[in-house]
């Protein structure tokens, strides 16, 4: 330090009082944060990225803000980081997967921040398991020492204590578990794959998952064979000469499979054997099919359903509103149709009569004209139902004479833009 400095050096720092961020109106915190967020998708939106990657990029740099202005006040600390911020983990890639299973096993998060994780979410999940390939004459394997995605995967679930909800968004063609014991405490799965792609979920997904009650599947074609599957009580290894039998050149102790139903073997031990299937009672289904082979076995798989939502973007997806009329469990079903696939609701609606759902007390129909309630074939289908509540979402704002053309026994409720009419 230069000598004409060091006379003016003081003993202490200087303290001053800062006015801290708690005492501020609500209003002008509220504006702060809404700042926050137009600043960040400004930012982003100038380095010229796509619609998805500006979405996810701008949510990043808002929760950073928002971790830097909660250091300004200990109230926000406490009740923003840990309900607002931890509360959702979304990881976009296996690196970030990665990182955040390191993060964990380490012990670098603290344990308050890990126990306020209650929703997380892997995106463009993608199918690393070890692989037989063979070329030009030569074999060999993929396997290798590193975790694969679902490995990382499980045992990120089995670190978070609070975690309530997985969503596996964007999932490859030819995503798979790898066999093992399910032991994931989740209530909540939900699946959606790439756009553009239909896949088969298998069965050993939802057999990681024994105690979810809420699913949500989208673009997914079920079959038979994930349905039958909550019927065999067969071991978690295949048999010898099924097609679940391991290559000598896989090492692994918990080996590739290729997940097709195994022919029964008698149990060694009984934590081998498999544990009982999931008992879903919330459903919603987005574009989904139902395979020839998965009809008859729907009432018995889902023989305890209460809530179902079905959710048709298309005209070529109407077969799925079909799907009800088999599930006489249903007490709360759900209709959300796109106004522009011009679907006639009608033929549907007459199956979900008395006989066929009588424990049905709730319908609500979403992307409907106004016009449908007052139609003869309508009110008949209604009149039919065992329901006691109907709501009825507008797409377009009824006239103002609409409630005296009211035919129906039951009065609906009517929205229009989420608003009560």
């Amino acid at each position: 330090m230069p000598r004409f400095l060091r006379k003016f050096r003081r003993s202490r720092p200087v303290s001053t009082e800062l006015a801290p961020l708690e005492t501020l109106p609500v209003e002008i915190v509220e504006k702060i944060l809404l700042y926050l967020q137009q600043d960040c998708h400004a930012t982003v939106q100038k380095q010229g990225y796509t619609d998805h990657e500006l979405t996810i990029r701008s949510k990043n740099l808002y929760l950073r803000s928002l971790i830097n202005l909660a250091k300004c006040s200990k109230t926000l600390q406490t009740d923003l980081l840990a309900p607002v911020i931890y509360r959702q983990v979304l990881l976009t890639c296996k690196t970030q997967v990665e990182r955040f299973y390191k993060a964990l096993s380490k012990g670098y998060i603290r344990q308050e921040i890990v126990s306020a994780v209650e929703i997380i979410i892997f995106e463009e999940v993608t199918n690393d398991n070890p692989q037989q390939v063979t070329i030009a004459s030569y074999s060999y394997n993929t396997d290798s020492h590193q975790k694969t995605y679902q490995e990382l995967m499980v045992a990120i679930v089995k670190k978070l204590p609070s975690l309530q909800e997985v969503r596996i968004t964007n999932m490859a063609p030819k995503f798979q578990f790898r066999s093992a014991k399910p032991s994931l405490q989740v209530k909540s799965l939900t699946v959606s794959t790439e756009p553009g792609w239909r896949t088969y979920i298998q069965p050993d997904m939802l057999e990681q998952f024994p105690n979810i009650d809420t699913l949500s599947l989208q673009d997914i074609v079920i079959d038979g064979k994930l349905l039958k599957h909550k019927f065999t009580n067969g071991p978690t290894s295949p048999g010898p000469g099924s097609p679940l039998t391991p290559t000598k050149s896989q090492n692994r102790t918990s080996s590739y499979f290729s997940l097709r139903p195994s022919s029964p073997k008698p149990p060694k031990e009984d934590s081998e054997t498999k544990a009982g299937p999931p008992i879903v009672t919330t459903l919603q289904l987005t574009d989904c099919i139902i395979h020839h082979t998965a009809v008859s076995a729907l009432p018995q798989f889902f023989d305890q359903l209460h809530t179902l939502t079905l959710n048709v973007k298309a005209k070529t997806q109407s077969k799925l509103l079909a799907v009800a009329s088999l599930l006489p469990t249903l007490t709360d079903l759900t209709v959300d149709i796109q106004p522009s696939s011009q679907i006639d609701l009608l033929p549907f609606l007459e199956k979900y009569n008395k006989e066929t759902l009588p424990k049905l007390q709730k319908l609500t129909l979403l992307g409907i004209t106004p016009s449908l309630l007052t139609h003869p074939q309508f009110v008949g289908a209604v009149e039919k139902m065992a329901i006691d509540e109907l709501d009825c979402h507008f797409f377009q704002r009824p006239p103002s004479t609409f409630t005296q053309e009211n035919k129906l026994s039951i009065t609906p409720t009517l929205y229009y833009k989420n608003q009560r009419l």
